[in-house]
């Protein structure tokens, strides 16, 4: 089953590469990726409902390799309609931290600054750096 989940993100995210917005008026007078938008914790509930609660890391995608969750340790989190983020790593105690949401952007203490490339009712992708190469790690909702 998680084998299918993950196959669907890499799909996702070969999708998304290709889509291009054909009618940037929609957006005003500027192009939906210049339009700025910082959400403070005390509105996160309203404008951005989709990323509240739990997800669990199904896997990450890097180099082009897909790994499971079981072949890395990055753990599950939580967004909480106060602006906190709870990192949920296996045997340790979870991390509390505050968020906001800025252009397309969670910015949150020790993760720092995360691009998020997709998020639906149920899927969440979050992309990354480590070692100084882009990774997205696979979220599903618990």
């Amino acid at each position: 089953m998680k084998l299918t989940i993950v196959t669907g993100f890499v799909l996702l995210i070969l999708c998304a590469a290709c889509i291009s917005f054909e009618n940037k008026e929609q957006a005003g007078e500027q192009a939906l990726d210049s339009v700025e938008v910082a959400l403070p914790a005390s509105n996160i509930a309203e404008e951005l409902p989709e990323l509240i609660g739990e997800w669990e890391n199904v896997g990450m995608l890097a180099g082009g390799m897909l790994l499971s969750a079981d072949d890395i340790s990055r753990p599950n989190r939580s967004f909480t309609a106060e602006g906190l983020m709870i990192i949920s790593p296996l045997g340790s105690k979870p991390d509390t931290s505050t968020f906001i949401y800025e252009n397309g952007y969670l910015r949150a203490g020790q993760e720092g600054t995360e691009r998020i490339k997709l998020l639906t009712a149920d899927s969440l992708i979050i992309e990354n750096e480590l070692d100084g190469e882009a990774v997205d790690f696979l979220f599903v909702r618990k």
